[in-house]
């Protein structure tokens, strides 16, 4: 809660979670589901830090750690190295080793199965804690200063993950029309794609063609579509920090068409592998 309440002070470009998985001892179920859903809704999850097992550390030994990086999975490794980067620059008391062989006895296994980087953070695990899931496995018996650089580096890490914004917030408004008969048209998909940022901002018009969404300052791809209407797009529009910007968006007829979902079985729609 206190890491939270930290990053809350600043802006960033994308959400950031803090999430307590239930059941990681019943075969990781908590973050299977959660994983699994994320999945299926079509998230953008960009990286996961996991922390497993964390403060301890034999007395008057070296602060060795591991990360469990998985190199299949495009960004896990990489989530890695600037964890290590961090660990360097902030000059913190803790010597990152890549772990090996990898496990997948934690939550982070859950987001490798789909492809989402993530990492394991985990004590040393030739210095195995003698206490684990023993009645000894108290405050008293572990080490605190070893287990706030843990928690420091992992801040750090999230913090430094790109997500980050110095340039601030902004905000795009305007009015979905008809270009032919100048008339409203609700239900208009709007996005904002940042290529600094690789992210993009969704929104869809009202009812009289009105729409707005906030966005991080910076240029931007703005794209609209709308059934019975061709898509466009607008290069280069700029979001300026703490105003609105203006752009009216105007909507070219088509002729009607009909999309096919592909069918499995009985007129049951396809679904995402895995997914209902």
């Amino acid at each position: 809660m206190l890491a939270a309440k930290i990053l809350s002070e600043y802006e960033f470009g994308c959400t950031l979670r803090f999430v307590n998985f239930a059941a990681e001892e019943q075969g990781l179920a908590g973050s299977a589901q959660y994983a699994h859903q994320a999945y299926c809704a079509g998230e953008d999850l960009r990286g996961v830090i996991n922390l497993d097992m964390i403060a301890w550390n034999t007395p008057n030994s070296p602060t060795d750690m591991e990360l469990h990086a998985h190199p299949s999975v495009t960004g896990s490794v990489e989530l890695a190295d600037l964890y290590q980067e961090v660990v360097a620059a902030y000059g913190l008391e803790l010597n990152p080793q890549p772990g090996f062989p990898l496990t997948s006895a934690s939550d982070h296994a859950s987001f490798w199965r789909y492809g989402i980087p993530a990492i394991l953070v985990i004590e040393d695990l030739d210095d195995f804690n003698p206490y684990y899931h023993s009645g000894g496995d108290r405050l008293g018996n572990l080490d605190m200063a070893f287990y706030a650089e843990m928690v420091k580096a992992s801040l750090a890490t999230l913090a430094h993950l790109g997500c980050l914004v110095e340039e601030g917030w902004g905000a795009m408004a305007g009015t979905a029309t008809d270009a032919t008969t100048g008339q409203p048209i609700a239900g208009a998909s709007i996005s904002l794609f940042n290529p600094a940022w690789g992210y993009t901002f969704y929104t869809a018009s009202a009812g009289k063609g009105e729409y707005s969404l906030a966005a991080l300052a910076g240029v931007h791809t703005l794209t609209f579509d709308a059934v019975g209407y061709a898509p466009g797009t607008v290069p280069n529009v700029t979001v300026i920090k703490d105003q609105t910007t203006l752009q009216n968006i105007a909507l070219v007829p088509i002729e009607e068409s009909v999309n096919y979902l592909a069918l499995v079985g009985a007129g049951t729609p396809a679904s995402l592998p895995g997914c209902p």
